[in-house]
């Protein structure tokens, strides 16, 4: 009997583990039949939304394309900020891109293009020009974002 309880919480493991912990909004389990014969089924509930890791990258840029905008009107899922809060995008292509400081992972790569967002002021007319900026990948398992700081424009 111990074998089998064994052998039956080695194999509900073994299913966690290879799905991750991006296995879905729900996992159902089919458990082995009980001594009566009757199979029973558990539900476990995901895992909690894991942050991404800390990180923050040095960039030189081509801004592609500018908007301003509210975090409600955003397609994807909004970065965390009041609903009021005025965002303002950039779509860039990066360049070069460097860890901000020691002990940060750099999530930026050259030649990426991505769309990032701030809740400072940033100049209406930066499409076309070559900036260098901060980046930094932030969220969770639900949704990630790029937020960007230190933007200056190059000469």
């Amino acid at each position: 009997m111990m074998l089998y309880q064994v052998s039956r919480w080695f194999r509900l493991g073994l299913v966690v583990a290879c799905l991750g912990w991006a296995g879905g909004t729900a996992l159902w389990v089919h458990s082995a039949p009980a001594s009566d014969g009757a199979r029973t089924v558990s539900q476990l509930a995901p895992p909690p939304p894991a942050q991404v890791p800390g990180n923050a990258s040095h960039v030189s840029a081509t801004v592609l394309k500018s908007g301003v905008g509210s975090p409600g009107a955003l397609h994807s899922s909004p970065p965390p900020v009041p609903a009021e809060q005025t965002l303002y995008a950039l779509v860039i292509e990066i360049h070069t891109a460097a860890p901000e400081r020691a002990g940060l992972d750099s999530r930026a790569q050259p030649g990426m293009v991505i769309e990032v967002f701030s809740t400072e002021v940033l100049a209406s007319d930066l499409p076309g020009k070559r900036i260098e900026a901060t980046v930094e990948l932030t969220g969770d398992t639900q949704g990630v974002h790029w937020r960007i700081t230190n933007v200056r424009v190059l000469p």
